[in-house]
């Protein structure tokens, strides 16, 4: 843990290695990036550029259903990727398919791991015409720009039936510039009963991004996963802080980036989409209910 962000930074400076993806050239910390600040990026001896979180751009790759191709190189996708597609013959995953159909583009920054690449001529897919896919979503908005801008810190939904929980977070923030913004969070709390007592170490999905009222959208989305230990967690989702000295806001003991997205043009119905698409299934209509909008299933 870290007390500020700038120990974060330099601790991560200290440790850049030698080793694959840091055999960097040159780095810079508070890099401007658009209308906000990269805390670090990195440049490496492909001259790609890093940022902090492992993260490189790929947005002129092309991508697949089990992976990408960039550079003459096929990578898989992360572990972590949900590769859900939207209907039996869809060529990529769901999230990719949003991200990519915005316009004007945006940009994609996503893992390339050294180690689940293989020269491109030597790829072959397993991929099948099947029934690994997506339930498509159809999204109603309740004035949710104003819900965004409503200054609410901790919102929490919980489904009645499974008890899962859905929290939802929100800072407000001004950039560089002076221009307002609000910091949105919503990671998804399994019910803790759902996991075996021999299980010590529990993920949740975590989606972050930046709103800017006044452009009514969202600079930049990304996606991580979250790692807390047992005790933490079950702490975190009783949500009594007075009692257990954690609060339901408690930050992960491991915070893992998959993929982020940058752009102007990041509506809040693209935000909907990607989170939807981020989260686990049983999660999807509590996060509708709790921005005040509906989540229906339709098969596509």
């Amino acid at each position: 843990m870290y007390a500020k962000e700038q120990d974060l930074v330099d601790s991560f400076v200290e440790r850049l290695s030698e080793d694959e993806p840091w055999k960097r050239i040159e780095y810079s910390t508070e890099f401007n990036y658009m209308r906000g600040k990269t805390d670090i990026v990195v440049v490496s001896d492909k001259n790609e550029v890093i940022d902090k979180y492992g993260l490189c751009d790929v947005t002129d790759a092309e991508f697949g259903r089990q992976g990408f191709k960039l550079d003459e190189k096929y990578y898989l996708y992360n572990i972590f990727l949900d590769t859900s597609i939207a209907s039996p013959v869809a060529f990529v995953p769901i999230t990719i398919e949003i991200i990519r159909s915005i316009e004007p583009p945006v940009r994609l920054l996503m893992r390339k791991d050294e180690n689940l690449a293989i020269p491109y001529s030597r790829m072959v897919s397993i991929a099948t015409v099947g029934f690994q896919k997506w339930r498509g979503i159809n999204i109603v908005f309740d004035d949710i720009t104003e819900q965004l801008k409503s200054g609410k810190e901790t919102v929490v939904h919980f489904d009645p039936q499974t008890f899962h929980k859905i929290l939802v977070y929100i800072k407000h923030g001004a950039d560089e510039n002076g221009v307002e913004f609000y910091h949105i969070n919503v990671e998804q709390l399994w019910n803790p009963d759902t996991f075996e007592s021999t299980e010590d170490v529990i993920i949740t999905n975590y989606i972050h991004g930046t709103y800017y009222p006044i452009y009514r959208a969202f600079e930049h989305i990304d996606f991580s996963v979250n790692q807390y230990s047992r005790e933490l967690y079950i702490a975190k989702y009783r949500d009594a802080e007075s009692l257990t000295g954690v609060s339901i806001g408690a930050y992960a003991n491991v915070h893992y980036k998959i993929w982020c997205t940058r752009g102007d043009n990041l509506e809040p119905e693209v935000w909907v989409k990607l989170v939807c698409a981020s989260l686990d299934e049983p999660f999807r209509s509590i996060f509708m209910e709790t921005i005040g909008g509906s989540y229906k299933e339709s098969v596509s």
